[in-house]
């Protein structure tokens, strides 16, 4: 096995970085400080449930932790609004609740890591 470059270290520790950073702020109110690179990783997997733009806000919104009155206010509706909005992306995922939509962009962002690391594996072997 060749020893890893500092570029893919670094690639790998973003990675990394960005995939810790979603899976632990499971405290609302306490959003994570994420890095630009994490956030895209997020946006990508918010993208990947084929919601709304609006749920999508709603979604990254949950994905860091806030609570559905700061969503609210946040975006300046009810919090009922919000609550539909939910019960609209949960029913468009076949998924049960925030737990489980943060499990699920957590394992699509990991799944796209895999997919970074594999392509830039075979780029650097064809080189």
């Amino acid at each position: 096995m060749s020893q890893l470059s500092r570029e893919e270290v670094l690639l790998i520790l973003r990675m990394v970085d960005a995939t810790q950073a979603l899976a632990s702020h499971a405290v609302p109110n306490d959003p994570p400080e994420l890095s630009p690179f994490a956030e895209a990783l997020i946006a990508l997997a918010v993208e990947g449930l084929g919601v709304t733009k609006a749920e999508s806000d709603v979604t990254m919104r949950v994905l860091l932790g806030e609570t559905t009155a700061a969503i609210a206010q946040a975006r300046g509706v009810v919090e009922g609004t919000v609550e539909v909005q939910l019960q609209s992306i949960y029913r468009r995922t076949d998924l049960f609740g925030r737990k489980e939509l943060r499990t699920y962009a957590l394992l699509w962002t990991l799944s796209i890591c895999e997919s970074l690391l594999a392509d830039y594996g075979r780029a650097k072997r064809d080189r």
